[in-house]
């Protein structure tokens, strides 16, 4: 028998219609049908922008203003949410949840003390845990499991992690290991 052609690698671009705030600022969604970044648009504000993959065009979340160097979204297993550092009008950081349809804005964690960059993180592919680093907070990585709606059941536990700075979170495909970059 023949062997089977290896296949190409497959190349795309998507054109620069609003400006990233940070290259390599962007999220990919589970599916692959969504592309979520922090962008600047028109009026120079900062905030997170949505496109549909099938599309040329880009929506922004109203709600979302960011600061340019906030870490990159993370998506919900459903694609129907995103979690990003938030900074409240009163200036703490929180890491909330967007929804991705309505840009409703849902607090999940307490604030933190630190300075932008403080929440990197994951939902487990069940979506029944959000693992996140607070970097610029306390340096610890926090497990929280997680009730309808993505909504914390309870505070999340934290486990110091000294003076490392973690980022690129993923969980492995069973749900009982995490995986991350650290310098």
């Amino acid at each position: 028998r023949e062997a089977p052609a290896a296949p190409s690698p497959m190349r795309f671009q998507i054109p620069p219609i609003v400006e990233l705030a940070v290259p390599a600022n962007f999220s990919l969604s589970p599916a692959g049908r969504h592309l979520a970044f922090f962008g600047r648009g028109a009026d120079g504000v900062v905030r997170l922008w949505i496109r549909t993959m099938d599309s040329l065009e880009v929506r922004p979340l109203l709600g979302s203003e960011a600061h340019p160097m906030t870490p990159p979204p993370f998506w919900s297993p459903d694609s129907k949410s995103l979690a990003v550092t938030d900074v409240a009008p009163e200036g703490p950081m929180y890491l909330s949840l967007i929804s991705v349809q309505t840009g409703e804005k849902t607090r999940l964690t307490n604030p933190g003390r630190g300075g932008v960059g403080d929440f990197h993180g994951a939902f487990s592919p069940d979506g029944r845990t959000l693992a996140f680093v607070r970097t610029k907070v306390d340096n610890r990585l926090c497990l929280t499991p997680l009730s309808t709606g993505y909504l914390p059941a309870r505070e999340p536990k934290c486990s110091a992690i000294g003076d490392h700075f973690l980022s690129q979170l993923v969980w492995t495909p069973d749900g009982r290991d995490i995986i991350f970059a650290a310098p």
